[in-house]
């Protein structure tokens, strides 16, 4: 058939007229000199030099080249500072947990260096300044934390924590009532909302939240401390005794049932007694300000005004407000 059409049949036709095809590729060949030679000369960099006989030459610019192509190199992300910041964040936690604040704050400052859009790390930096009772550098780094979304519900407990040392009682329940507003199981806010109310003298809502407390807290030492702590503040020695003497059963160098025994023995004007306790608490942990605190107003019981001095000056570096 006349339409059909087989590969002889196209071969024989290109082959017919070979002169044709040799001017196509000339004239291609041609072009893509031209469009070749104009891409160079747009892509280099000239200029012109002028020699000491004063005549003037064209020249390549090697060095603008050079900083045209480093302006625009895309630099490699920095993944180990990522994974590196990680994990210093993920220590610092555990610094925290055994006391070690100093260093935790300086693995938290190492991580932000590293990576400042790890806001996990801003979390745990403010905590060490915490327990460092560095209270009003504490709130702006659990502040960052909280606004991203990062450790939320511990960073509402803390940040109400701090604004309750510094005496900012409506701003500290504020921060209680959302840490339970997102997890009513979550012990430690009910303490620290027992201890404003028992400041205040609401005696009735500080045993509310102490209740609230017992029921979800851990059975540890920490837990008869904490209420033991409660009944100082409402006057009730002996039962706060009573706790301090239980935690203290459970763990022998609880630090904060040591001191609380020591508030026990200020209050009743056993200041010796008190001096002896608060030692042996701030050996455990130098951090506690309420220990130098009472242990300076023991001092000037007993006519030691320069310790009581010195004790006054810990107790106001480690955050404690009159």
């Amino acid at each position: 058939m006349k339409d059909d059409k087989t590969y002889s049949d196209i071969s024989d036709k290109q082959i017919e007229d070979p002169s044709k095809d040799k001017s196509v590729i000339k004239l291609r060949m041609i072009l893509i000199t031209i469009v070749a030679t104009i891409f160079l000369l747009t892509s280099l960099h000239f200029e012109f030099k002028v020699d000491a006989d004063g005549g003037r030459h064209m020249v390549f610019n090697f060095e603008r080249e050079s900083a045209k192509k480093s302006e625009t190199s895309v630099q490699p992300t920095k993944y180990d500072d990522v994974f590196e910041a990680a994990r210093l964040v993920e220590e610092a936690r555990q610094l925290n947990e055994i006391g070690e604040y100093q260093r935790a704050l300086d693995n938290s400052n190492k991580a932000i260096e590293l990576n400042p859009k790890n806001m996990a790390a801003y979390a745990v930096r403010g905590r060490a300044y915490g327990f460092l009772g560095q209270f009003t550098r504490e709130i702006p780094d659990l502040t960052k934390a909280i606004d991203a979304g990062a450790d939320v519900l511990a960073s509402y407990n803390s940040r109400g924590y701090a604004y309750m040392m510094l005496k900012d009682y409506k701003k500290a329940l504020a921060d209680l009532d959302a840490a339970t507003n997102i997890d009513p199981t979550f012990y430690k806010p009910y303490i620290n909302r027992a201890c404003i109310f028992a400041t205040l003298k609401e005696a009735d809502k500080a045993s509310n939240e102490v209740a609230k407390f017992f029921e979800f807290a851990p059975n540890d030492a920490n837990r008869y401390a904490s209420r033991g702590g409660i009944y100082w503040l409402l006057e009730r020695y002996d039962e706060a005794q009573a706790d301090f003497d239980k935690a203290l059963a459970l763990d022998s160098k609880n630090a904060f049932a040591i001191a609380g025994c020591g508030n026990v023995y200020l209050m009743r004007r056993q200041y010796v007694e008190a001096i002896a306790e608060y030692e042996k608490a701030i050996a455990i942990n130098p951090n506690i300000a309420e220990a130098y605190h009472n242990r300076a107003i023991c001092y000037r019981k007993l006519g030691n005004y320069e310790q009581a001095r010195e004790d006054d000056k810990r107790a106001a570096e480690l955050g404690f407000k009159q």
